[in-house]
């Protein structure tokens, strides 16, 4: 075979040379004649080839056909046949060919559909006559300005006008088809559709005429005299000269109408007026998206999500290994050539817009069409007419577009500012992260409390270094935030997506066996074929943080512990929800829910339409498309605005009794430390529990394990040195009791119920350190039975705090940390929501820090998951900022007593409190107490563990002298302390 194609590619060149240069600018003529029986897949075809010019010419062939003439002069491969043709003598021949059902043809008793491989194909434009008899009742469809239609009792005989060069030739024809046609400014519009959807061809009509005054008011007249839309029993989407063929399972889809029928007739300019130099690449298939898709949602101010779904669709199927350059696109076969030459090149010439602006880039366009027509148009025909028309070399900016297979990763580091003189100096760092810098220009916007100001950025350099001088400080500034650049999408834009999914090589099926085959139709497309089917209860915390996920295990514990109580909505046929891994920046974990396989089938065919969609709701041929939000553009800056609070309005909180009755929740926040805020949540919940109603106070200080002890003491059970000691305060929590104390006192002389909201704080350890996994099924007993992963604000919020841990206390692991932060939130909003059911009456004030409570995405909102309850929230000592909380309390500084500090560091040691170190000038250094000491008593008062000490020292004045018993070796000595430095 290889010698035999090197044969007749060396006689083609041979002859080529001996060829003058203007051979073939004259079009080869090419009569076609075909019989055919679809019922028996029988072609006969009789072909009469013409030139003005000696050539060989090249045709592709089906490696069936039969040839019923052969010619020694001829060179026949499997595939090919080369044929040399002599100025004005006609060549003609016959042949047999058996035509069978693929991916591109199809045929039966009724239908008929040629696209690719049926006919002895040139390899160059063609200006052919084209005639084909079918049987009696077909009705056909050819590129044609007209068809002239001749039937006799047996066959029908179409003959196919069209008066222009082409590139090649198509056939559609049906017994079934109802054929309807309607006039548009003398351009005859027509409709082959099946029964089905025949109502649908007035619509189609409508539309039609609207794309074609759309475009022959941007471009020129429309170049044909027909138009027709013609529909496949395949599931197509094809753009031939003069018609459309789609798949007739989407004609009823929306998105067709609203966009891919105006995509399909752009193409009668943009690939059959203007024919594609394929060997030079093929820049159609972007022009068109750009002018079509791109620009209808141009029309209603979506352009920019357009764009940013398109860069989502390069993160999804696009990896460094799958990255291919645009000058190497010739057709779309797979997600990834289709990114790359519809996408990436629709970009390209966005951003020759944006360069030349709109008149000179349509100016080309024209010139384009008026000079090129019906001939084949290259990437250098483009660079050269648009350098010719602007003056302005151009051959980079589309270079690096087509003949790289990078994309730029832009960054900003190092934002400040200042004032300088009497402007506001902005400066920031702008990093292009690629081995070479692209040449880009990148908009800003700047947001100002009242208004927002635009610049662009000229990018040629690795680092750049930009500096503004600015009229007022910027709120938030963002570097192409209406995506015009093509460029990497940082972390905080992106979104899950079907697409997303879509383009995830390997991942875990987590459906039950008895389910499987209710959802075959899925898990036979790609990429869920390629995926792991497994058991539900085989997936452990350590599968899943690794892997992407798809299951329909709503009630499973680990998807409990990243979705809460998620379900599928109600009367929904079939449903896909798709979620960021909270765990795993590159991972995602999609909820399926569907009753019936019949469903699954009928839908799961339309999933990949809807690709930049994060959740599908299908029902019947109606769909409910959502998409999650996310940052718009790369954030350089952000800075609250100056927030103006009228006094006026301000009230002290001894007037908050009426807006304190109005809400049975009432969240207060704290800094640990800061004995105003304890002071002012004593007063908060004065004033409720002055309402006269059941009231009960929620502590973050406490964990489940102390409820117990916590009970006893209000009971009076306990002294208040033993509560302190069995509830293990000291340990647990830490911070001084006196900042506690009187609310506690409150409590306990009012009777008001405390509940101890927090987990074991050994659990969130635990899971910050090792992960759920790591859990016994006793620890697992105690875990709330819901956890949401799913507020990305708060992942946020947590990702900063994990920084700060991660360098002060050693956490190496942010999945792990993040588990833990929310075990803790959840933990706490399911006991307080325990309480509300379990006792309807009570009101309910929670004590937790600000972090708990700020933005309501901490306890908040977790509650009002779980019970429907109205609630107030207050921070303290915090920002005013919009939503941080519905009252922000700012409170003049307290000084309060604390503790006494003896200054050492003890050991405890069965039974025995051991000194270990001493603080330089601390109370029990002045008072002579040594490293190895063993504390025995204070006062009158055993000592046998640092509880009991600290909860001895509450009652202790920091003024007084006490007598501490130590052990020194062998004797027991008494040693006076005075806290007062001297």
């Amino acid at each position: 075979m290889v010698r035999y194609l090197s044969l007749l590619k060396g006689v083609i060149l041979c002859l080529l040379l001996i060829l003058p240069i203007f051979a073939f600018a004259t079009p080869l003529q090419y009569e076609l004649t075909v019989e055919i029986d679809p019922a028996q897949g029988r072609l006969t075809g009789h072909v009469r080839l013409h030139s003005e010019t000696d050539r060989i010419v090249e045709l592709a062939i089906n490696p069936d056909t039969h040839f019923l003439t052969k010619n020694p002069d001829w060179v026949h491969l499997v595939s090919h046949l080369a044929i040399p043709l002599t100025a004005g003598k006609a060549v003609t021949f016959s042949y047999h060919v058996l035509l069978t059902t693929d991916q591109y043809n199809w045929v039966d008793d009724r239908h008929l559909v040629l696209i690719h491989n049926w006919y002895p194909k040139p390899n160059t434009l063609t200006q052919y006559q084209f005639t084909a008899r079918l049987p009696e009742g077909f009705v056909a469809n050819s590129e044609a300005d007209e068809i002239i239609e001749r039937s006799d009792a047996c066959q029908t005989e179409f003959t196919f006008i069209f008066p222009h060069p082409r590139t090649e030739l198509h056939l559609v024809a049906s017994k079934d088809y109802i054929y309807e046609t309607a006039d548009y400014n003398g351009i005859e519009l027509a409709a082959y559709f099946f029964p089905q959807h025949a109502h649908l061809i007035d619509t189609y009509f409508e539309y039609s005429r609207k794309y074609l005054q759309r475009y022959e008011t941007l471009l020129t007249p429309y170049p044909f005299k027909r138009f027709a839309i013609v529909a496949n029993p395949q599931p197509t989407g094809y753009a031939m000269a003069t018609y459309t063929l789609l798949g007739q399972q989407i004609l009823s889809l929306p998105f067709v109408l609203e966009t891919s029928l105006a995509h399909e007739i752009l193409h009668q300019w943009l690939g059959h007026f203007l024919y594609t130099d394929y060997a030079s690449g093929n820049w159609s298939e972007g022009l068109t998206s750009y002018l079509a898709d791109h620009a209808l949602q141009a029309d209603n101010d979506q352009d920019s999500d357009y764009r940013k779904n398109a860069l989502l669709k390069y993160q999804a199927y696009i990896t460094p290994n799958t990255a291919q350059k645009a000058r190497d696109f010739t057709v779309r076969h797979d997600q990834i050539s289709s990114v790359i030459g519809y996408n990436k090149v629709m970009f390209l010439f966005h951003h020759l817009r944006k360069q030349l602006g709109d008149t000179l880039f349509f100016s080309g366009l024209q010139h384009l069409l008026h000079h090129y027509a019906f001939q084949t148009l290259s990437w250098q025909d483009l660079i050269d007419t648009y350098s010719n028309l602007s003056q302005q070399p151009l051959t980079a900016l589309f270079s690096q577009y087509l003949d790289r297979s990078d994309i730029p990763n832009i960054t900003v580091a190092n934002a400040q500012i200042k004032a300088v003189k009497n402007d506001i100096q902005l400066q920031f760092t702008v990093q292009q992260n690629t081995e070479q810098p692209y040449q880009l220009l990148l908009n800003a916007d700047l947001h100002f409390s009242d208004d927002v100001m635009s610049k662009t950025i000229i990018l040629d350099q690795k680092e750049q270094i930009i500096t503004w001088l600015l009229p007022a400080i910027p709120t938030a500034v963002y570097l192409d935030p209406h995506y015009d650049t093509w460029r990497q999408l940082s972390a905080a834009e992106q979104i899950p997506t079907v697409d997303q999914i879509r383009g995830q090589a390997t991942g875990l099926i987590a459906i039950t066996p008895e389910d499987r085959p209710q959802y075959h139709a899925l898990l036979q497309q790609e990429p869920f074929k390629h995926w792991t089917l497994i058991h539900p209860d085989e997936m452990n915390f350590s599968q899943l943080r690794q892997h992407n996920i798809l299951t329909n295990a709503f009630d499973h514990p680990l998807v409990r512990h990243l979705f809460a109580a998620v379900k599928p909505p109600e009367n929904s046929e079939f449903w896909l929800q798709i979620h960021r891994h909270p765990y795993h920046a590159e991972r995602y974990i999609t909820l399926l829910h569907s009753d019936n396989a019949s469903s699954v089938e009928h839908h799961a065919r339309r999933i990949r339409h809807y690709g930049q969609y994060s959740e599908l709701r299908f029902n019947a041929e109606s769909i409910d498309k959502q998409q999650t939000i996310a940052q718009k553009g790369i954030l350089v800056f952000s800075r609250p605005a100056p927030q103006a609070v009228p006094v006026a309005a301000a009230q002290p909180l001894a007037h908050l009794s009426e807006e304190l009755r109005r809400h049975r929740v009432i969240y207060i926040g704290e800094q640990h430390d800061n004995m105003m805020h304890h002071i002012n949540q004593l007063h908060l919940i004065q004033q409720v529990h002055r309402l006269g109603e059941p009231l009960a106070v929620g502590l973050e200080m406490f964990q489940h394990g102390q409820q117990a002890v916590l009970d006893a003491y209000l009971r009076g059970e306990l002294s208040e040195e033993e509560f302190l000691v069995r509830s293990e305060y000291f340990t647990r929590w830490g911070y001084d009791y006196r900042l506690y104390k009187p609310i506690i006192d409150y409590a306990k002389q009012h009777h008001i119920p405390l509940i101890a909201l927090n987990i074991a704080g050994e659990i969130t350890r635990q899971v910050a350190r090792q992960g759920l996994d790591s859990l016994d099924d006793k620890q697992r007993a105690q875990l709330p039975q819901y956890i949401d992963t799913t507020d990305t604000r708060y992942q946020q919020e947590l990702s900063h705090i994990f920084s700060q841990h991660q360098r002060d206390q050693g956490h190496a692991d942010s999945a792990q940390f993040l588990q833990a932060q929310l075990l803790w939130d959840e933990a706490m909003a399911e006991t307080a929501a325990q309480f509300l059911l379990t006792h309807p009456e009570h009101r309910l004030i929670v004590l937790a820090g600000n972090g708990h409570i700020r933005h309501g995405y901490g306890i908040p909102a977790r509650v009002a998951r779980r019970v429907e309850v109205s609630a107030l929230t207050f921070v303290q000592g915090e920002e005013v900022s919009p939503g941080v909380a519905d009252y922000v309390l700012l409170s003049p500084p307290l000084d309060g007593d604390m503790s006494p500090r003896l200054g050492v560091m003890l050991e405890e040691k069965e039974g025995l409190l051991i000194v270990i170190e001493l603080q330089n000038d601390s109370a029990a250094a002045r008072a002579g107490i040594k490293k190895g000491d063993q504390l025995l008593r204070l006062s009158d008062k055993t000592l046998d563990s640092v509880a009991r000490l600290k909860s001895i020292l509450v009652h202790i004045d920091a003024t007084e002298t006490v007598s501490f018993i130590v052990q020194r070796g062998k004797q027991q000595i008494e040693v006076m302390v005075s806290f007062l430095p001297e």
